[in-house]
This record gives structure tokens, C-alpha cells and sequence, in this order.
């Protein structure tokens, strides 16, 4: 996240933190370099980062779930699956214009609830429960600039 990020916090703690593990690694380095290109997407121009769809999916579920928990001290039901999806981390398989069609009227409705966080130029969120609270609707923002949408109960 920090390295696809243009935010002044995100390259300070690249160059600081992040840098130095790479450092001690370089086999990672040249996989994310063998695996990072450069698409069109509409008119910008946007990194594509080929990594293991499990391993983001993860990533963001442990997130969402965290958040859930904290908010409503309660679990999500580990049996159902959290869907995550970002413009900056695109996967192919993936329908954008359709998903965000049907997602953006409610994480734009006054229904949704601002989190609790710190720096919102590092982290910032908000979430939704519709009135069938068996779903979960999350938005997530890192480094100001990496969108993530996750979602809980919704069909595939």
C-alpha cells in the first residue's frame, strides 16, 4: 500500500520501515518488480500489482472483521466470507463498473457511519449496516489515496 501511495506519510514510512525489510530481502524486491506493470485505466495511468489474490483478500478480511469487532463486540461469522476489492489492486476477474453501481448509492447514503481512527491521511474508514443486518458494507482509505471497499453477507 505504502509503495503504490503518492502520500507524503506513506513514502516517509516506505523509506524509513518498509525499505529497510525489502532490503534484507531481496527476493521479494524482484518478484514485486517482476510483477508490477503499468495499464490504462480509462485516461490515467495506474500501477497493476500481480500478487496472490488469497494473500489481499486476507489482508483486508482480517481488517473488516477487526473493525467489525470493535465496533459491535462481536465476531462476523467466520463460516461467511468478506469480498474486498480496490481500483488500485485490480483483478481481472472482476466486474468494477457493475460492483460499484450497486455499492456507491449506499456508501454515499447519510445511513453510513464515520470510524474511529487517528490521521485519516493514513487510515481512514467508514461502514454501513443495511437494514438486513446480516450484511456488512466497509470503506477504507490508506495512505489517502488506496481505496478498499469490503463486504460482509453480500453475494458473489
Amino acid at each position: 500500500l505504502q509503495a503504490a501511495s503518492e502520500n507524503p506519510i506513506a513514502i516517509a514510512a516506505f523509506k524509513d520501515k518498509t525499505l529497510r525489510g525489502l532490503i534484507r530481502s531481496p527476493g521479494l524486491v524482484k518478484t514485486i518488480s517482476m510483477n508490477t506493470e503499468l495499464i490504462k485505466v480509462g485516461n490515467e495511468e495506474r500501477k497493476k500489482f500481480n500478487i496472490a489474490k488469497l494473500d489481499v483478500q486476507t489482508y483486508f478480511e482480517k481488517i473488516t472483521r477487526g473493525i467489525y469487532f470493535y465496533h459491535f463486540k462481536k465476531p462476523l461469522d467466520a463460516e461467511r466470507k468478506v469480498y474486498s476489492f480496490s481500483l488500485q489492486i485490480l483483478d481481472d476477474e472482476l466486474n468494477y463498473e457493475e460492483m460499484l453501481h450497486s455499492i456507491l448509492p449506499e456508501l454515499e447514503s447519510d445511513k453510513t457511519t464515520k470510524g474511529i481512527y487517528e490521521n485519516p491521511k493514513v487510515f481512514c474508514y467508514k461502514y454501513i449496516i443495511p437494514e438486513n443486518s446480516e450484511y456488512f458494507l466497509l470503506y477504507m482509505k490508506f495512505y489517502d489515496s488506496i481505496e478498499v471497499i469490503s463486504m460482509y453477507g453480500y453475494q458473489s
